[in-house]
């Protein structure tokens, strides 16, 4: 028990857990969708920039953490980590359709293009993931946020900020050293985090 407490205490594993939580998708969309909806912009004022923040926040972040507690409160899901394949489909419908009404309410609020571009990306990244998860192995959905966070940083302020892009190699070897995903697991959801936002920053 002894040997087991100091292998759950170890410098890694805590190093580990405190990556892992600071690449949460909570905490990483918020301020990125801070930035996205340009506060200083010319012709940004500070109250577009409070309703643009209010729903692209709202949708993103707010709403899918209220209805993981609520899910867990009601006995529908074990854990926030929705460890249970067979519990995973309601969470993921709710968490895109999260993000659909988001970019719904965001283009109709007149947000930057940036803001309901990246909206839009986590819904068709979410929903390819679920599809994936369901069927074959259960891919990160910590690296697939961190991913398109990279791509979006990157496209909107420019080749500086490509450094970001480090933040992948942390998030994959924090959830891999906790156990959470495979490497191939969290290698696919990089991989699929950065080719989708690729494709939605380029082509739309």
């Amino acid at each position: 028990m002894l040997e087991r407490s100091r292998v759950l205490n170890s410098p890694n594993l805590l190093l580990a857990h405190a990556v892992s939580a600071l690449l949460q998708p909570t905490l990483c969309v918020a301020p990125l969708l801070v930035a996205l909806n340009g506060l200083g912009a010319p012709s940004v004022t500070i109250w577009h920039w409070l309703l643009w923040c209010g729903v692209t926040i709202t949708f993103a972040t707010t709403l899918p953490s209220l209805a993981f507690l609520v899910l867990l409160k009601l006995g529908l899901i074990s854990d926030l980590n929705v460890t249970d394949r067979r519990e995973r489909p309601l969470p993921y419908i709710l968490m895109i359709g999260c993000y659909m009404a988001g970019t719904v309410f965001a283009h109709f609020a007149r947000a930057p293009h940036h803001s309901v571009l990246f909206l839009f990306a986590e819904a068709l990244t979410l929903t390819i993931a679920a599809f994936v998860n369901q069927r074959y192995c259960k891919i990160s959905i910590h690296m697939l946020s961190v991913a398109l966070i990279a791509v979006a940083v990157t496209v909107v302020f420019g080749p500086a900020t490509l450094p970001i892009f480090a933040l992948l190699a942390g998030g994959w070897w924090a959830r891999v050293t906790l156990r959470a995903h495979t490497p191939i697991e969290a290698t696919a959801g990089a991989v699929l985090g950065v080719a989708i936002g690729v494709l939605v920053f380029a082509l739309l």
